[in-house]
């Protein structure tokens, strides 16, 4: 079984996954295969490069994410390029990793499932949505990015109601943290015994 889940960035994801992990399924970590498949030397580093141009590399030659984020968060044009480039190559490695784990229960931790084409490889979805006041506290002080920054990352993301459309099951990860794993529990033994 598959199972995608998504939500914009600073919502806590990270927290529902470690509630899959404890019930036994491999998470895969798509903003840790996003850095993976944009490795210095890479296909689609070249390609993001050729684009974008040298002053998204740092002095060792990966990728500066913050001085493209700069350039992408606040330009939706670029922001879909961008996108389009590393989606393919992301794809490619999720293929990779299905036929590695075949026969184990996968969760794919993508903030971008939905636009990457990913969800279509899962048997359900969970969203985790926040209050855009938590999202911006938490960005700023997980990224250390200050609040315009943060404010554009969010505003370059898709509202709840998109999420809320797409999604098997939405939760709200505002404060109570104890509720939320709960419930995530609840879906995963329904889901788990559907299977069965």
């Amino acid at each position: 079984m598959i199972i995608g889940l998504t939500g914009g960035s600073g919502c806590g994801k990270s927290c529902g996954a470690r509630v899959f992990t404890k019930a036994g399924f491999v998470v895969l970590d798509f903003d840790k295969i996003s850095r993976e498949v944009c490795a210095p030397g890479s296909d689609c580093l070249e390609e993001i490069k050729t684009y974008f141009g040298n002053e998204i590399l740092l002095p060792d030659g990966s990728l500066n994410r913050q001085a493209l984020g700069a350039i992408v968060f606040s330009d939706e044009k670029l922001l879909s390029i961008l996108n389009k480039i590393t989606h393919k190559y992301i794809l490619k490695e999720t293929d990779r990793l299905i036929k590695v784990y075949k026969g184990k229960n996968l969760l794919f931790d993508a903030p971008l499932l939905f636009e990457s084409g990913l969800d279509k490889k899962c048997d359900y979805v969970v969203s985790i949505l926040a209050s855009k006041e938590l999202r911006l506290e938490r960005i700023c002080e997980r990224d250390g990015l200050d609040k315009a920054l943060a404010l554009a990352r969010i505003q370059s993301q898709p509202d709840d109601d998109f999420y809320i459309a797409k999604s098997d099951l939405c939760l709200y990860n505002n404060e109570d943290l104890p509720s939320l794993e709960q419930k995530l529990r609840e879906f995963i033994s329904n889901c788990l015994a559907k299977k069965e």
